[in-house]
């Protein structure tokens, strides 16, 4: 992998970890809001966000390690054809 492959995966996994953290932090509100006089539906709102939210992070996640699988198929196939290329 280059450097710019690295580069690329550092940044997505950060982008998944804050999509968590924030569904965390969003989640913790609603809790925070629910005892309080504020409207069932507005917690209920915060709750489907904080949902949302983690839903976003996991499909990061997901697409990150899809896009590593590629990239390491990437690099089998150009091994493969250079062994072919040297071959012929």
């Amino acid at each position: 992998m280059g450097r710019t492959t690295i580069v690329i995966l550092r940044v997505v996994i950060a982008l998944a970890l804050l999509g968590g953290v924030a569904a965390v932090l969003a989640l913790a509100f609603a809790f925070v809001l629910a005892p309080t006089s504020v409207a069932p539906g507005i917690v209920a709102l915060v709750c489907g966000a904080a949902l949302v939210l983690g839903g976003m992070a996991l499909l990061v996640f997901v697409m990150k390690a899809l896009l590593r699988q590629a990239i390491d198929r990437e690099n089998e196939a150009q091994t493969l054809r250079t062994e072919l290329g040297e071959v012929i």
